[in-house]
């Protein structure tokens, strides 16, 4: 059987059709209607993008856009991104879309797109299959089909420091292949690299030896890579530090008592790819990241206690300290209904609660709502903090301007499923 979007489309559109109850349209909700527009569709076919103009007053002098989700299993929240991704390329030239998947698949699956492959054989091979075998997701890829022979193809690439897809098996090849003769000064390093391909838990298993003369041969490999000059030399050595920093997070890393100090290595590395890219392969770029919104926030510690590990820093706290206004956070979530991934099952949202952002955007009518911080005024007319659960739909209580710079709110929304191949 073939994926047909448009059924799926359909389906979700079923789910959006309750409206405001005339007693929640409160005080917040009055406040909100100034700085906040209603987005008509979250359908990736509907192309009339009217509806998210009042959005560009905001995007004057952005460069980098980081599209959040409360959490991998978001399936409407998928298609709304779809959507906002189709106008910012064809509105506001932003043509390069960064997964948070693998820096060297993503990279490779994306020049392997322009080149003609098929997108699908290569986001297989190349990003989480939580999005990348999504029947929601499936959008996307065919945009990126869609547009690959325009005169400005939406271009694919990826900044996480994990080896994902198949495609990550090339990489010892590709390295061999760069360094040359000086390959062979590094047996012992290339056999952790494949170990660590292998699998991230066997790569635990390694002993501490192990794992240090990989960080210190790293080093060497990168600058022995950097030494070769030419883009292609130094894409590969800015791989190898990110992979370094993937074995240290992953031969650390207690996510039963997460210590900042080894979580936060991810988010770092993640940042500092994504900084080498703009700054390199895709100089003077306007760029779009896919993400969940725990990482793409900053200032995670304004956050009201008690919130766990405070001590956390995001990767777009990162990107703050170093683009400022250049980069524009907008989270997105759902009100109520199901959300759940593809391969772990649907949960119901609870609905709400009251004096909420997301309980009194949804008073104000409408399927969908953007709630724009950065429009004139829109951060100094609350009263911070407020309640709002964008990150994993626990209820929070933030100064949201200071971590992000929108919200779109969809008022109800249905898990991402199992695409049909």
């Amino acid at each position: 059987m073939h994926w047909r979007p448009a059924a799926v489309v359909a389906g979700l559109a079923l789910g959006l059709a309750c409206g405001p109850r005339p007693d929640e349209r409160d005080a917040l909700a009055l406040q909100l209607a100034d700085v906040s527009f209603e987005v008509r569709s979250i359908d990736p076919a509907d192309r009339d993008f009217r509806d998210l103009e009042p959005l560009s007053r905001s995007l004057t002098g952005v460069r980098v856009v980081l599209l959040g989700e409360p959490t991998h299993g978001d399936g409407s929240l998928f298609l709304a991104k779809t959507r906002l991704i189709e106008y910012l390329h064809q509105r506001h030239g932003f043509d390069v879309l960064a997964l948070e998947s693998g820096l060297h698949s993503c990279e490779r699956a994306g020049d392997a797109i322009l080149a003609g492959r098929p997108a699908r054989e290569m986001i297989d091979a190349a990003v989480f299959d939580v999005w990348g075998r999504s029947a929601q997701f499936q959008p996307l890829v065919d945009y990126l089909e869609a547009t690959r022979a325009s005169a400005r193809p939406l271009e694919l690439t990826g900044f996480d420091a994990q080896l994902t897809g198949s495609l990550s098996t090339e990489l010892p090849a590709e390295i061999t292949r760069a360094l040359g003769d000086r390959a062979a000064a590094h047996p012992a390093w290339f056999a952790a690299l494949r170990r660590l391909l292998e699998s991230a838990s066997r790569w635990r298993k390694a002993d501490a030896a192990t794992r240090g003369e990989f960080a210190a041969r790293s080093a060497a490999v990168a600058a022995e890579l950097d030494a070769r000059g030419g883009e292609e030399a130094a894409f590969l050595a800015q791989v190898v530090r990110s992979t370094e920093r993937n074995a240290f997070f992953w031969g650390h890393a207690d996510f039963e008592k997460p210590v900042p100090a080894v979580m936060n290595v991810r988010d770092a590395q993640m940042a500092d790819n994504l900084l080498w890219l703009l700054a390199h392969r895709y100089s003077g770029r306007r760029v779009i990241v896919w993400a969940a919104t725990s990482h793409a926030i900053r200032n995670r510690q304004a956050i009201t206690p008690p919130f766990p590990d405070p001590g956390m820093v995001p990767m777009g706290h990162h990107l703050h300290e170093r683009l400022g206004a250049e980069a524009y956070v907008l989270a997105l979530v759902g009100g109520e209904g199901r959300v759940g991934t593809w391969r772990q099952g649907a949960w119901d949202l609870a609905r709400p609660r009251r004096g909420s952002l997301e309980r009194a955007l949804g008073a104000l009518g409408g399927d969908a709502r953007l709630l724009d911080l950065r429009a004139p005024g829109a951060a100094e007319r609350f009263a911070w903090p407020l309640s709002a659960r964008p990150m994993g739909y626990v209820p929070m209580l933030a100064p949201w301007p200071r971590l992000v710079d929108g919200l779109l709110f969809v008022r109800r929304v249905e898990p991402s499923t199992e695409r049909e191949d």
